[in-house]
């Protein structure tokens, strides 16, 4: 989407597949008259319905704005990017990306001028034009002009594209790999039964392993698991055994995730807490009828290899749900009622509590993968470089590694704060004593309390060192509480 004006605030797309909207690139063209475009790459979920698809946004701002919509099959996520900005009125920029083979780049180029007068970009070679954005002229925010671009499918790496422009007072554009199959490889489209299903899915017995957990003690029972699939978890399911109509008590559906979890660490652990994603509350299946009851109409994103937790509660004991005739560990949680997050449960062995969710998405086969560059490539410093950097100290990720890790990381940061502060406070007010002790004990508490966030040490050690600074300062002012 190309928006003359920028809209702040986020986008809100809707359409007739209910599917979700997510914003993947942003860039800001700023031109030499002060005014501003912006182009956006907003991805949407796949519902897998075929058809006549309506899709409605109100994100213009009421400024002037360009949507062009394509729609992609055979491709297994999002790979690299990269963006480029610029205010001068006229010149080339070249792109270069490492991409996996089978792979297509997409992009979008514009020029932004501050007058009525629109540039022209021009495309190098290899690229192929999917749409053109045509000249918007807003009063106060000049005019934009553009073109959305795709490579063909790679056979090699790395890509690289050139496009010049002329005419502006500012230019902007990004390439996005749409990640491919790889050469020789294949994709299939799955629809898979996770959790507790049964052999083969779905079989019931008139059993009920469910009947003497005792959920009054706000227990949660789940099962976890990992995808072998890139797609969309669609709904999670139970069979009542018997009729909760005259005596209410229904059950209550979760869905959990883990965006990240390293080798040599425990799912749903401290380390790596399973996340709420979406729950149906209990008084959506207060009063259930006999038969299976299924929390629906979801698009939870899944990724081959990522961990997921299908979970259950009820408002009292006497839950009575099918068992199947297959056997899978079962887990519990005493921290709540499909509680935010998951991080402290506990095994209850074999179950065959029937409960169950299908993913629908796509299998590769029969190629080779594309090999990641490593986990530091990509944008997040808090939820990504910054794990990274506590799991570098150590070969196995164990619990009590990764801890002693994060005080390590969190005594350097604080250092290099508190070095910056201090020099530069010294060049400001050379004449005023700066406390580097009381500094850094400020700026190591606050790392403390970020890899604690973060789950990267245990939770008492920013208990334990704030105890020990609260004394300290006490004993430097003669104040105790």
């Amino acid at each position: 989407m190309v928006n003359n004006g920028c809209v702040t605030g986020s986008l809100t797309f809707t359409d007739t597949f209910s599917n979700a909207y997510s914003q993947q690139l942003f860039v800001v063209v700023g031109s030499g008259g002060g005014t501003q475009a912006c182009i956006y790459a907003i991805a949407a979920s796949s519902s897998g319905a075929g058809g006549s698809d309506v899709i409605t946004t109100s994100s213009c701002g009421g400024a002037a704005c360009t949507i062009n919509i394509q729609d992609y099959t055979s491709f297994t996520g999002f790979g690299a990017s990269s963006t480029f900005s610029s205010i001068s009125a006229s010149g080339s920029d070249t792109r270069t990306i490492s991409n996996g083979l089978g792979s297509v780049i997409i992009g979008v180029a514009i020029v932004d001028v501050s007058g009525v007068t629109c540039g022209t970009t021009t495309l190098g070679s290899g690229q192929l034009t999917l749409a053109t954005f045509s000249c918007q002229t807003v009063s106060g925010q000049g005019s934009a002009s553009g073109v959305s671009t795709s490579s063909t499918s790679q056979g090699s790496t790395p890509y690289s594209d050139t496009i010049s422009w002329t005419g502006g007072g500012g230019f902007g554009r990004f390439v996005l790999e749409l990640v491919g199959t790889g050469a020789g490889s294949s994709v299939a489209s799955v629809t898979q039964c996770y959790g507790n299903c049964g052999n083969p899915a779905i079989t019931l017995a008139n059993t009920n392993s469910t009947h003497t957990v005792n959920f009054n003690q706000s227990i949660t029972i789940f099962y976890q698991f990992q995808s072998n699939v890139n797609g969309f978890l669609l709904n999670v399911t139970a069979s009542m055994a018997k009729s909760y109509v005259t005596l209410p008590n229904g059950p209550a559906f979760g869905i959990y995730t883990i965006p990240f979890c390293g080798s040599g660490l425990t799912p749903f652990s401290p380390q790596c807490p399973g996340q709420l994603q979406q729950q149906s509350g209990a008084q959506n299946f207060f009063s259930p009828a006999k038969g299976k009851i299924s929390f629906s109409g979801l698009h939870v994103p899944v990724s081959n290899g990522q961990w997921v937790g299908i979970a259950l509660s009820a408002a009292i004991s006497g839950l009575d749900v099918n068992d199947t005739n297959t056997n899978v560990n079962l887990f519990q949680t005493n921290e709540g009622k499909i509680p935010p997050s998951i991080q402290q449960p506990v095994s209850l062995g074999n179950s065959k509590a029937g409960l169950w969710a299908w993913i629908i998405g796509n299998v590769v086969t029969g190629g080779p993968t594309t090999t990641p560059t490593g986990q530091f490539n990509c944008p997040g410093f808090l939820d990504c470089v910054l794990p990274n950097l506590v799991f570098s100290f150590c070969s196995a990720a164990t619990p009590s590694c990764i801890a002693m890790s994060g005080l390590v990381w969190a005594g350097i940061l604080a250092f290099i704060s508190s070095f910056f502060v201090i020099k530069y406070g010294s060049e400001v007010a050379p004449n005023v004593r700066i406390p580097f002790g009381e500094i850094f004990l400020f700026f190591a508490l606050t790392w403390i309390f970020v890899m604690s966030g973060l789950s990267l040490i245990f939770v008492w050690i920013p208990l334990f060192f704030f105890f020990v600074v609260s004394l300290l300062y006490g004993k430097h002012t003669g104040t105790y509480l």
